[in-house]
């Protein structure tokens, strides 16, 4: 990783000519009940996925959920991408990799950028894919009702040239409006000019919502481009019906010898116990586990030949040994902390609450095994995460009950709960209506009444009232989960923890100088390697800072059919179908 970015100060990237096939499949859609399945011991002809959520959009800008992003993966193709398989323990999945782009200089400001496209780019439309294609993406989603709204963020790390003045010829109707940052200098080489420089311009180039459209569909003032998309991606839409999606591979994709399944389909299960059951049924080629079953699965994983156990390991995918896979998700589950409350400004108060709650009970008793405790505020295979890290506060009731006598705060009337200068210690614990955030939380109310504090629990159903009671400090405690746009450490740490922040998206009211200096230098730093280790140390400050009491991280397990090969879940893209296989005989 740190060699891509340390490359950008040489003229052209030629050192990176591996072939980078993303073949993103995780599509989870409508099952029908009469539908006959092909023999599974064939070639990979379909492989087939299960889905709960509608969607019948499939334009990669309305790319905001999961599913549809795993959809966006499989139709389009980005300038860059992320590295789906590893093969050297200093490879990581969030890697990234060339997409579309060949090669690309940069000037010695680090403000102009000349992209060369690879010219073996083809839309499903059987068209070259062209420097024309790529302004009139960035164009589109430069528009004022993108970039003034949805998209204000990402044009916060893409300080295109010229953009303000874009806009306002989209305002005014101009006849041909041009973004000025964006040239095309022929067919194969764009230039992308910038205000001031980013480190995050190539994860901006990889996100979802800037996958390359042909510019006559863009073009078009009426157009069904949403249901009749087209891309350069492994997949073409084929049919999209209310209880069936599927995709086929486009036959003018540059990478198609490394795509298998000719066909992804996604059939609609409504609940994960009917996907279950459609896997079990011999219907789906992979499954989620239900909640109920959990336990049952990992036991016989540690009963079986291997003595695999699961929950002590951070991911897991060995098709030679179990059909099991695990992978961790790119999200942090927390409670926060509101430092406004003058008992929980004191960081042996805050540090005790972090050591009364037995976050593995929780993970085991509430959230059937699908989550890792936390080791920091990264969750595991974040960029720029440090290895072998330890569980900061690990569940000690001595310990806590240590912290708060140092504190002030003890049981003076012997009462069964504590006081802090003659007053009974009362908190808040806010979350958003959800059956799983409210058993986590009562088992937090629990944990915490062992220690003598009482809690109150505060469950809102409205997700907008829950924000604004967050952000306006009127909560002592907040359960929350945090999932980056895209996976850099500056979209988790600056908009949380840095204090120009606090009053908006920082809620927590934290301050630490030495950690603001450390993100207002990482930021402007381009190589990763020389960025990540100046997060680690803000991350050091915060966890020593006890701002969070720390949760856990969410995982993902799923089970695959004994013939099915070559599945990779992905922290981004999440299904990786392109490289599965099936296979008649077992290994030994």
């Amino acid at each position: 990783m740190s060699s891509f970015y340390r490359n950008l100060d040489l003229v052209c990237h030629k050192n990176m000519k591996r072939k980078t096939a993303v073949i993103l499949g995780s599509l989870i859609f409508f099952f029908n009940s009469t539908l006959s399945f092909a023999n599974p011991n064939e070639n990979v002809k379909d492989y087939r996925l299960s889905f709960n959520q509608k969607l019948n959009d499939f334009d990669p800008i309305n790319a905001d959920s999961l599913l549809a992003t795993e959809i966006s993966a499989n139709l389009f193709s980005t300038l860059f991408t992320y590295r789906t398989t590893v093969g050297r323990a200093d490879e990581r999945v969030t890697d990234l990799l060339p997409g579309i782009a060949e090669s690309w200089t940069v000037s010695a400001d680090r403000k102009t950028y000349n992209f060369r496209l690879k010219k073996d780019f083809f839309f499903s439309n059987g068209r070259n894919l062209e420097a024309f294609d790529v302004k009139k993406t960035i164009e589109r989603l430069a528009q004022p009702k993108y970039s003034e709204n949805k998209f204000r963020w990402l044009f916060a790390d893409f300080p295109v040239k010229g953009i303000k003045k874009y806009q306002e010829q989209i305002k005014k109707k101009s006849v041909n409006p041009d973004l000025e940052g964006v040239k095309v200098v022929d067919p194969q080489i764009v230039q992308i000019i910038l205000d001031k420089p980013s480190p995050l311009i190539f994860k901006i180039l990889a996100l979802p919502q800037l996958a390359i459209i042909p510019k006559e569909e863009l073009e078009r003032k009426k157009t069904n481009f949403a249901s009749q998309p087209v891309g350069a991606g492994p997949y073409y839409l084929e049919k999209s019906q209310k209880e069936l999606i599927v995709l086929k591979k486009n036959p003018y994709y540059s990478n198609k010898e490394k795509v298998y399944p000719e066909k992804i389909s996604y059939h609609f299960a409504a609940t994960i116990e009917n996907e279950f059951a459609f896997f079990n049924s011999g219907k789906l080629e992979q499954t989620g586990i239900p909640d109920q079953q959990m336990t049952e699965i990992l036991q016989k994983e540690q009963m079986g030949r291997f003595s695999l156990n699961f929950p002590e390991m951070p991911a897991f995918n060995e098709r030679k040994m179990s059909e099991l896979i695990k992978e961790p998700k790119l999200i942090s589950t927390f409670i926060g902390i509101n430092q406004k409350n003058p008992l929980l400004k004191n960081l042996k108060f805050r540090q005790a609450i972090n050591h009364a709650v037995n976050k593995q009970e929780i993970i085991a008793k509430d959230l059937s095994f699908k989550a890792d405790e936390l080791k920091g505020v990264f969750p595991e295979n974040f960029p720029g995460v440090g290895i072998n890290l330890s569980v900061p506060y690990p569940y000690n009731l001595n310990k806590a009950k240590k912290l708060l006598y140092e504190t002030g705060v003890f049981d003076y009337n012997n009462d069964g709960f504590v006081e802090y200068k003659s007053k009974p210690v009362q908190l808040n614990l806010w979350f958003y209506d959800d059956p799983e955030t409210e058993k986590v939380c009562q088992a937090i109310q629990k944990n915490l009444k062992e220690v003598g504090i009482k809690v109150n629990l505060k469950k809102s159903k409205d997700w907008d009232k829950f924000l604004k009671t967050v952000s306006a400090g009127n909560a002592d405690l907040f359960h929350f989960t945090w999932k980056a746009k895209y996976p850099d450490p500056d979209k988790l740490f600056t908009p949380m923890f840095h204090s120009k922040n606090i009053g908006g998206t920082n809620i927590f009211s934290y301050k630490n100088n030495q950690v603001d200096q450390l993100l207002d230098k990482a930021y402007f730093i381009d190589d990763d390697e020389f960025r990540y280790p100046l997060y680690r140390q803000a991350e050091s400050l915060i966890v020593a800072d006890a701002p969070w009491l720390f949760l856990y991280q969410p995982v993902k397990y799923v089970k695959v059919q004994p013939y099915v090969y070559g599945l990779k879940l992905h922290p981004v893209f999440n299904n990786v179908v392109g490289n599965v296989y099936f296979s008649e005989k077992p290994f030994d």
